[in-house]
């Protein structure tokens, strides 16, 4: 069954029974009907308001966990620039990407450069054409 259909099910439901439990008091049906109205109106409201929230709060979550993965994924290996020796850092291309020396405890700046290649046959694929000729 659809979720709209559900919600909207739920809410007269609650309404019902609100005005249902509002007659009970002795109340005349024209002040119970009203009532449960009201009820459907700020049922209808707060469940959106509610689902929206819990919307919200699920895509953030899911937008941090897809960053969070991409963020574990571009990791370097680079050497430090006060002793030289090698660390493993995270970064990302959207941010100043600093890091602190694992050895020397002093902070580097990683430096990202794009570069071009020629694209070449790799040398397993030379050598089984020059055995397919052989």
């Amino acid at each position: 069954m659809n979720q709209t259909i559900k919600r909207v099910l739920y809410t007269i439901l609650s309404c019902v029974l609100i005005t249902a439990a509002v007659k009970l008091f002795g109340v005349s049906w024209s002040i119970a009907c009203g009532i449960g109205l009201i009820g459907f109106i700020l049922f209808a409201y707060i469940i959106n308001i509610l689902r929206d929230i819990i919307l919200n709060r699920v895509v953030m979550q899911t937008y941090y966990d897809e960053m969070e993965y991409l963020r574990r994924q571009m990791v370097a290996t680079v050497s430090c620039s006060y002793c030289g020796k090698l660390n493993g850092v995270g970064f990302r291309m959207d941010q100043r990407n600093e890091f602190e020396c694992e050895h020397c405890h002093k902070n580097n700046l990683l430096s990202i450069t794009a570069s071009t290649a020629q694209i070449t046959t790799p040398l397993t694929e030379v050598a089984e054409l020059v055995n397919k000729k052989i």
